[in-house]
């Protein structure tokens, strides 16, 4: 087929959906529609690139052009037609967008797993040919349905009960590709595609149980997020702070041991977070607020951090990071604090009705610990962190 008959299909395509989408007005219109296809907009762009690239062989550069933008502006009124008379909530337009970028990414981890495309030549990442065109096909394809899951996965869903499931999704890749860093240090280079598919799947499943026992809001959704970074980056803000390491002291045999201790901090932080946030339903501008407080307090941190380095110190960087950690959590802290959802959260801990509130620091062991270590006699704090059960 020519890329002028080629053209004329995509044509006649666009027309039909365009056609089917604007016969009849919606009877009951959804609260979610307009957020959906707003958000459908940059993908349906690189659904169209995608198919561009797929068909590329004899189009020339006008033409592929041409089926570019055709197909872009399908994979809009495509799903415009499909949506007009469908229910469509909030949550579903959520879960389907999150989702078919979510595919995306899984499309090229499918085809790398199973070397779509390519043929090896030597090192496991060195080609002796490469064609674009079937990866391409493939991450589309794959994009396109996790779209159509997402939004059938979603019918019962809240919104804050959809957000939970994008965030277990990326709480899973984030830490396959955690332990991938772990599993390169043992055996050299390695695939990323095992680990990032298996967090991936792992996550969302989780997210998907989790979300069936919790009636979240979007805003609790966000806290535990943001919390969730901050928890991954601190055994590496703080490690490197005091030691230099991996950065000044670069070496991969230290993510051995420092990966997982980011995975751990991860999981901790989605725990403790979800249990503070239990008894506060924070709103969606609420969640948002956390999450500014903690940037503006990494920003003061890193700044205060500037002001008080040696410039020409080889340890530049140590003060700015740690200062910014330290900065990014009292700026969580202060966030929740101006929340609504503080008050509930405290009366439950003082009721002993949350686990932290079984928790006790004694800050005169800290004390006499702190004094130990500046005497010389070394730090010691055997009931520093007490925990009732």
């Amino acid at each position: 087929m020519s890329y002028r008959q080629r053209l004329v299909c995509s044509v006649l395509v666009v027309a039909l959906v365009a056609g089917t989408a604007f016969g009849a007005a919606p009877e009951n219109p959804q609260e979610g529609r307009g957020s959906f296809l707003l958000q459908q907009i940059p993908l349906g762009i690189w659904y169209g690139v995608g198919t561009s690239v797929c068909l590329s062989g004899g189009l020339g550069t006008k033409g592929q052009v041409a089926v570019g933008l055709l197909s872009a502006s399908a994979f809009y009124f495509g799903p415009l037609a499909l949506v007009w008379n469908r229910p469509m909530s909030h949550a579903q337009a959520h879960l389907a967008v999150g989702c078919g970028y979510r595919g995306i990414a899984a499309g090229f981890a499918f085809g790398d797993l199973f070397d779509v495309g390519v043929r090896h030549h030597g090192s496991p990442y060195y080609y002796e040919s490469y064609d674009v065109r079937p990866r391409m096909g493939l991450m589309v394809l794959t994009s396109l349905g996790s779209q159509v899951g997402g939004y059938f996965l979603a019918r019962e869903m809240s919104l804050g009960q959809a957000t939970l499931v994008t965030a277990y999704s990326d709480f899973g890749w984030s830490n396959g590709l955690l332990a991938a860093l772990a599993g390169a240090s043992l055996g050299g280079p390695t695939k990323l595609a095992p680990y990032f598919l298996g967090g991936l799947a792992v996550g969302t499943t989780a997210g998907w149980l989790r979300q069936r026992s919790w009636e979240c809001t979007e805003g609790q959704v966000t806290f535990v997020r943001t919390a969730s970074f901050l928890g991954t980056l601190l055994p590496l803000g703080a490690i490197y702070a005091l030691t230099g390491v991996p950065f000044e002291y670069s070496d991969a045999d230290h993510f051995l041991w420092l990966a997982p201790l980011m995975i751990a901090g991860n999981v901790g932080a989605v725990y403790g977070a979800e249990r503070l946030v239990r008894e506060a339903p924070l709103s969606t501008g609420e969640g948002y607020i956390t999450l500014g407080c903690t940037v503006g307090g990494a920003l003061f941190g890193a700044g205060l951090g500037w002001l008080v380095t040696n410039e020409n110190s080889d340890r530049l960087m140590r003060p700015v990071i740690g200062l910014g950690t330290l900065g990014a959590l009292g700026g969580l802290t202060l966030g929740f604090r101006l929340t609504s959802g503080w008050e509930p959260a405290f009366s439950a801990a003082s009721r002993g009705d949350d686990a932290w509130s079984r928790l006790h620091i004694n800050t005169g062991e800290l004390a006499g610990a702190a004094a130990g270590l500046v005497s010389g006699n070394g730090f010691s704090a055997p009931r520093l962190v007490v925990f009732e059960f």
